[in-house]
């Protein structure tokens, strides 16, 4: 009978330290670098795959994404609200012509319009059915419960819609938000950037330029590449993603495509 405890005859003492020497580790001060490689290792297992999957891929939501938008923005313009389509949105414009991959948003602009004309329009489009609900965006940092504006969803889609509250002042175009909140939003996404939302030139953003977008044409800012100089330095560098724990550089491809895109939107606008 096997005394308790013991499963079978014991290893000599020179197999143990053979055993040993094959371990991925065998003193305490190696174990955190074993794992850091172990890290590094899954890291560019997952940016390969990305480059391989996504590196040069174009993915435009469905047509009628873009009319739900345009729906919208069709009852902003009924009420003489000035808006432009800015943001990530600007950018998937000048690189895609469309909404950005892995996004799920329109960020629509108003300029100068009032709480209570905004908050009209969007009960006219609940009324109307041309979305589901709207609710008041209040993420942000500081005192008070309010933020950059107000936030639109649509029935039996992820797709949403973001409306910022702008102003005009001093000549530039200012994001204002509901009740002031733009800053608390500014002050935790943005603490360690320049808060280009609070100062745009005004002619950065008027007279507006109709381009392509999707399926359709909204408002965009009249000097486009000088707005995404300014919001996005990189935008011409940096496209999107993660490689080697930085943002992945585009590729001259890519930059090419976003040059020719660009320069094309402008072509049909005779500009």
């Amino acid at each position: 009978m096997k005394e308790h405890g013991k499963s079978g005859p014991a290893m000599r003492p020179g197999a143990l330290s053979y055993v040993a020497s094959r371990l991925p580790f065998t003193t305490p001060k190696a174990v955190p670098l074993f794992f850091a490689s172990i890290i590094v290792a899954v890291l560019l297992l997952i940016s390969t795959l990305h480059e391989i999957f996504h590196a040069n891929s174009v993915e435009l939501f469905a047509d009628d994404v873009y009319d739900k938008a345009e729906s919208v923005i069709n009852e902003l313009e009924k009420s003489d609200i000035a808006y432009y389509l800015g943001y990530g949105t600007a950018l998937g414009a000048a690189r895609f012509g469309g909404i950005l991959r892995h996004d799920y948003d329109i960020d629509i602009y108003t300029v100068d319009a009032s709480e209570y004309e905004i908050e009209t329009v969007l009960e006219q489009c609940k009324e109307l059915g041309l979305i589901e609900q709207w609710f008041y965006q209040n993420d942000g940092l500081g005192p008070g419960d309010i933020g950059f504006g107000y936030h639109l969803s649509f029935a039996n889609s992820d797709f949403y819609t973001d409306i910022w509250v702008m102003a005009e002042k001093d000549s530039t175009i200012q994001c204002v938000g509901r009740g002031g909140g733009c800053v608390r939003w500014l002050r935790k996404h943005e603490s360690k950037n320049e808060w280009h939302d609070m100062h745009i030139p005004h002619d950065h953003i008027f007279p507006v330029r109709k381009l392509p977008f999707g399926t359709k044409s909204f408002n965009f800012p009249n000097k486009m590449k000088k707005y995404l100089d300014l919001r996005f330095p990189s935008w011409m560098k940096v496209c999107g993603g993660w490689t080697l724990m930085r943002e992945r550089r585009c590729k001259k491809e890519e930059v090419a495509f976003y040059r020719a895109t660009y320069e094309n939107h402008l072509e049909l606008l005779g500009a």
